[in-house]
């Protein structure tokens, strides 16, 4: 028998897992506006402005002036944000994909940060809260940042935000992501071919194999894709203690 709380435990799973975290709503117009000065090139202009003009236009999708100051300020890819997020983590967390890909490039660890990358990339039931509507980003696009970090190595054994186990069980990132993208709320056979493209194996330990039997189990009653399911679960290779 499936546990019908599992619709209330993951209800705002990968949107709204980081309560107390989530970005007010963002003013896209406005801080666009803010950055047509330029970027400063005064020297003491100071890593924390740095780092703030850098967040700023990667949450604006300002792609030009991002790499302009990471480029003059390297530091910024250290910094922790008010929020406590690195820059790779906000990158992930309003999908900017070529933000991403060019701190991976410089050297950024895939997993730097305290709510890990690849947990923020996951866009729930909530990316509109996260995404201005005037963005170019789409679930697809989270789905590419997850499978640029997968590629880069992050650790998809954990997944960071809940407190509460999946069914009575621990969980790794894997099950968060089958549920993300077999939801039927949201499922596209679009998003499971940048899945299917990767062609992306994951080796877990059997306490997480027991999760994707529940999930099996909720796709039965509809409650997840049977076939987005299915193909997940082929590319799993369960990991034998050693």
């Amino acid at each position: 028998m499936v546990d019908l709380c599992l619709l209330t435990r993951w209800s705002g799973l990968a949107g709204i897992m980081l309560a107390g975290l989530i970005h007010p709503v963002f003013n896209f117009d406005a801080a666009a506006e803010s950055l047509a000065a330029g970027v400063k090139e005064d020297p003491a202009y100071s890593l924390v402005v740095a780092a703030e003009d850098t967040r700023l236009a990667l949450k604006t999708y300002d792609h030009e002036t991002f790499m302009e100051l990471l480029s003059h300020n390297p530091g910024v890819v250290d910094y922790l944000y008010p929020n406590g997020f690195t820059l790779l983590e906000e990158a992930a967390y309003v999908g900017n994909l070529p933000a991403v890909e060019a701190l991976l490039l410089r050297g950024v660890d895939p997993d730097f940060g305290r709510f890990r990358p690849l947990s923020l990339a996951l866009p729930g039931l909530a990316m509109d809260l996260r995404v201005p509507a005037q963005s170019p980003v789409t679930r697809g696009t989270f789905y590419r940042i997850i499978i640029v970090l997968l590629e880069a190595g992050a650790d998809y054994r954990f997944l960071e935000g809940l407190e509460t186990a999946f069914m009575g069980e621990p969980w790794s990132f894997v099950e968060g992501l089958v549920m993300d993208v077999c939801d039927p709320k949201h499922y596209s056979v679009d998003h499971l071919a940048v899945f299917r493209e990767a062609d992306i194996h994951f080796r877990l330990e059997r306490k997480f194999l027991r999760n994707m039997k529940k999930i099996r189990a909720l796709a039965k009653i509809g409650l997840a894709n049977p076939a987005c399911v299915a193909y997940f679960d082929s590319r799993i290779i369960p990991l034998e203690k050693t």
